[in-house]
């Protein structure tokens, strides 16, 4: 650029048969200056990047936040990941029951508040997400309940 502010464009001027080099050379210039922007905000990037990081370990290091749970976590095994959760081993949820649960409560607060049925609330709004077996179990469950009462929404579940 400086080039051509100080002495013009002379190749173009002195001979014109060199207008392919020209181009050339200020397509080659283009491209240049784009891939130093394209490294320089990379390596910007990555310095403030390593800064970040090196300032966050060493304040986690330094003292344990207050008030959040450490992830050093006391779960050693797939037994201790149970009984932290509460899980129930080896008994399935009973769908029909957790879905007559489900609508009676719906009814209650139905029951409650009149106005909530002006706002489109007169159907219990369930999603589900999961293997086959868990929707097929909830479909039986609100086909004996009554289909009109439900308004189901499903999720593929993959592994």
């Amino acid at each position: 650029i400086v080039t051509i502010v100080h002495y013009g464009y002379k190749v173009q001027v002195d001979n014109a048969n060199l207008w392919p080099l020209q181009n050339f050379v200020e397509i080659s210039l283009l491209i240049v200056v784009a891939m130093l922007a394209v490294y320089a905000f990379t390596m910007v990037e990555r310095k403030t990047r390593r800064q970040t990081t090196a300032f966050s370990s060493v304040a986690n290091t330094l003292e344990t936040p207050r008030g959040l749970q450490s992830f050093s976590s006391d779960v050693h095994t797939f037994r201790d990941l149970i009984a932290e959760y509460h899980v129930v081993v080896g008994q399935r949820a009973n769908m029909l029951e957790l879905m007559q649960k489900m609508y009676s409560d719906h009814q209650r607060f139905v029951a409650t508040h009149p106005k909530a049925t002006e706002l489109g609330n007169s159907t219990v709004g369930l999603f589900i997400s999961g293997p086959d077996e868990l929707k097929q179990a909830t479909e039986n469950a609100i086909t004996n309940i009554g289909v009109s009462h439900f308004d189901v929404f499903e999720e593929e579940f993959e592994l």
